[in-house]
């Protein structure tokens, strides 16, 4: 007779479940974004949190944004610290911004990274920035024009350039993938601000490239589209085409529907190149001289010239990455390994620093229009 009224227990007591880490959302602040600094004359870390922080009472409360900053030996100790401003706890569960200073990308952004990653409240898809402003704290101390969570803000920024293709959006995951991957070279949204009267607005603005753990430089917003092309991580957006030279030639602006990048090594004898296939299917979405490119008997000297101004961005971009910078952010080095894993081994060692910036690359531009937008003649 034990033995059934023992298992009805245990039946039971599996129907009492809970959750392990349940704490009342009042002892909590929420953490939308932070920013993480090194004052070198302290030796020490600089943290700044945005949290989400309830004002007034029952009918009344208003959710505004609040600033800390602490100082710590270690990322987890200015964490700590924080605690003790704030009075409540912090739940990091629904950041979405974090933001390392210039100062401190420059020596390396591992201790954040690595902090993100290990404990369990961060999640792994949340987007790291790097602050073209010296410090993390300039961006969220300064004057803020509305109450909106700025963080959240920036976030929102990073996800509506997936269809302006001005900066990438990398979550944490990715990135760590980058760093760890034989070449070391990655790249994360940079962040900045721009002033208006009394207050400001940030922005997000092109890329950051990184050299293993370490701030390599910036990247433009033409420049970021540029690497986004031969990522083939291109989902739409618009692209400002020059049909002429001169301060006074026009522009077309075609509208991305489709975006297909292929990196392939060619062999022959003993040298060693790529050739990128780049396909795009557009619409004209506005232009300059109408009369002059959009009648249906000039559709493919209008895709010519589109082709042309791409390739021409595509090869320029490629040259200044082998020349100022020696890291081979598009990926060439990950291609070769997955089509010859033996030479990969051979050349690894110094990719960066020789082989890719001898390697020859081959662009292949086609840019097919799917209409032109025109109505029946220019006005």
């Amino acid at each position: 007779m034990k033995l059934p009224k023992i298992c009805i227990l245990l039946g039971m007591l599996l129907l009492l479940y809970g959750c392990w880490n349940y704490r009342e959302a009042d002892s909590l602040f929420l953490v939308t974004g932070c920013g993480l600094d090194y004052d070198f004359e302290k030796d020490r870390y600089r943290m700044t949190v945005e949290i989400a922080a309830p004002e007034g009472s029952g009918k009344n409360v208003e959710i505004k944004p609040k600033i800390l900053s602490a100082d710590g030996d270690t990322v987890f100790d200015a964490v700590r610290n924080i605690i003790r401003i704030s009075s409540k706890r912090l739940y990091w569960g629904h950041a979405q911004a974090y933001i390392i200073g210039r100062n401190l990308a420059e020596k390396s952004i591992l201790p954040l990274l690595d902090w993100i990653i290990r404990d369990a409240e961060p999640r792994e898809t949340v987007v790291l920035y790097i602050s073209k402003c010296e410090t993390a704290e300039e961006i969220f101390k300064e004057k803020i024009p509305s109450s909106r969570m700025l963080a959240y803000g920036i976030y929102e920024m990073t996800t509506s350039a997936v269809s302006v293709p001005k900066a990438p959006y990398v979550q944490v995951y990715q990135l760590y993938g980058m760093l760890t991957s034989d070449t070391g070279v990655a790249y994360v949204p940079a962040v900045d601000i721009t002033r208006e009267g009394g207050s400001f607005t940030p922005i997000v603005t092109g890329a950051a490239l990184l050299d293993k753990e370490r701030l390599a430089g910036f990247l433009s917003e033409e420049d970021t589209r540029s690497l986004l092309f031969l990522r083939d991580e291109i989902k739409g957006g618009i692209l400002p085409v020059k049909t002429g030279s001169g301060p006074m030639s026009g522009y077309l602006s075609l509208e991305i529907f489709k975006s297909s990048t292929i990196v392939t090594p060619v062999f022959q004898e003993d040298r060693m190149s790529f050739k990128v296939k780049t396909a795009l299917e557009v619409a004209v979405g506005g232009e300059y001289e109408q009369e002059k490119y959009l009648s249906a008997d000039q559709t493919a000297e209008l895709e010519n010239i589109c082709s042309q101004f791409l390739k021409n961005k595509l090869e320029d971009f490629i040259s200044r990455l082998k020349q100022d910078y020696g890291l081979d952010a598009v990926g060439f080095g990950e291609v070769l390994k997955r089509r010859k894993p033996g030479l990969w081994k051979e050349v690894k060692s110094n990719w960066n620093e020789e082989t890719f910036r001898d390697i020859d690359v081959q662009m292949d531009v086609k840019v097919t229009l799917r209409n032109t937008g025109q109505y029946l003649k220019g006005l």
